[in-house]
């Protein structure tokens, strides 16, 4: 668990605004065309999906959010389009509040289904494209999810949108769909108690979170814990993190899942007791159907690669010549060794830090096995070393 800036961090997830009904977009209730048809996935960030979509006939990268109600547009893409938009207030996200605005006549496309013409909201994405390392500039939410359906098959890379059916999957796992607060939820037993409801989140690149109040359900069985950062709508928030041995999605067992838990924030406030994310829903192609409300999951894919987990305990942002901590993971061997938030990593092992690092073989040298023996050079002059460990 170490790269650039945060290596967990959720989008939009389960945040709503007030928003006065001019200002809801219609795009997502009536579709102009019935076509549908595959669209390829761009760039996999913990199995976030990104596509390519249209706005207003422009190119634009789009995420697929279900744990955001609406349709959303970056502020940057609008002032890029001179779309001009006016404040609606804010709303509270992962990490704080979040101001929205509200913009007219904008018209999507996606493949080769076209959403009709209407406001749309609109907010900063400056601190979620930080920790993608990738530009957004539309968040698809789970309004349109809902009038469409969406299959997601990460084999291939590649997504439609259209109501999967069971033939073509092994689990089927029942889920609601409230039109109210525009949300999929599912419940999960875990430790003997039934987590509900969660939220389907695709936003968020994490596996499964939850509230204090269903961790202090499940937590007498929960061996070790540490925290880590993580970045939201609002900007950074510590949680803590922990693994659970399993977890059941109706007939699936996943094994080894990184499970966090939220401060007091968008899930307790919207009445949730937790959320699974696109890091667990991408260890399966995986459909969502709004007609029969059931989340379909494949086998669990033979492709997939699991997140590493931290053996050092450093959550940090690359510059072109150092390491900028911005976390050190409690119980970790670099809080042992004394290094903290803030310190400058110059060279690991008489390695250089330099432009490119963050693609470099170095890049994983966080997560690799326990055991290994490190050489951090600060930039400050000061070496501290420290042994790779397994500490949660």
């Amino acid at each position: 668990m170490f790269g650039k800036s945060i290596v967990t961090f959720v989008i939009f997830g389960g945040l709503s605004v007030a928003t006065p009904a001019s200002a809801q977009s219609t795009t997502a209730v009536e579709v102009a065309s019935s076509a549908s048809d595959w669209v390829p996935l761009k760039d996999e960030v913990g199995g976030i999906l990104l596509i390519d979509v249209t706005v207003n006939g422009v190119p634009a990268t789009a995420l697929i959010d279900t744990g955001f109600p609406n349709i959303i547009l970056n502020q940057r893409f609008a002032i890029s389009r001179h779309l001009g938009s006016r404040p609606i207030g804010k709303a509270y996200s992962v990490g704080g509040f979040q101001a929205f605005g509200v913009t007219d006549h904008v018209a999507l496309a996606i493949g080769k289904r076209n959403f009709p013409d209407g406001p749309m909201q609109v907010a900063d994405f400056t601190s979620v494209e930080k920790a993608l390392g990738h530009p957004i500039d539309i968040v698809i939410g789970a309004t349109l999810i809902a009038s469409t359906g969406i299959i997601v098959d990460y084999d291939r890379r590649r997504v439609e949108l259209m109501a999967p059916h069971g033939k073509a999957y092994s689990s089927k796992v029942p889920m609601k769909f409230d039109r109210n607060e525009m949300r999929f939820t599912i419940s999960v037993p875990v430790n003997g108690a039934e987590i509900s409801p969660l939220l389907i989140d695709t936003g968020s690149s994490s596996s499964f979170t939850i509230t204090k109040r269903a961790y202090n359900a499940i937590s007498h069985n929960i061996k070790e814990a540490t925290d880590i950062e993580i970045i939201g709508g609002g900007g950074p928030e510590i949680q803590t993190i922990f693994t659970l041995p399993q977890l059941r999605l109706g007939t699936a067992n996943v094994p080894e899942i990184s499970a966090q838990v939220e401060n007091e924030g968008f899930l307790a406030q919207n009445s949730l007791a937790g959320s699974i994310g696109a890091e667990l829903l991408s260890r399966f192609n995986f459909g969502i159907n709004p007609i029969d409300q059931s989340l379909y999951l494949s086998n669990v894919r033979g492709s997939y690669t699991p997140s590493a987990k931290s053996t050092v305990g450093i959550q940090g942002d690359y510059k072109p010549d150092r390491i900028v901590i911005s976390h050190i993971m409690s119980g970790s061997p670099a809080q042992a060794a004394g290094l903290r938030d803030g310190d400058e990593i110059c060279s690991v092992n008489g390695e250089k830090v330099i432009n490119g690092w963050a693609q470099s073989a170095m890049r994983n040298w966080g997560t690799r096995a326990p055991g290994l023996k490190y050489f951090i050079s600060l930039c400050s002059g000061k070496t501290i070393s420290l042994t790779s460990a397994q500490f949660y």
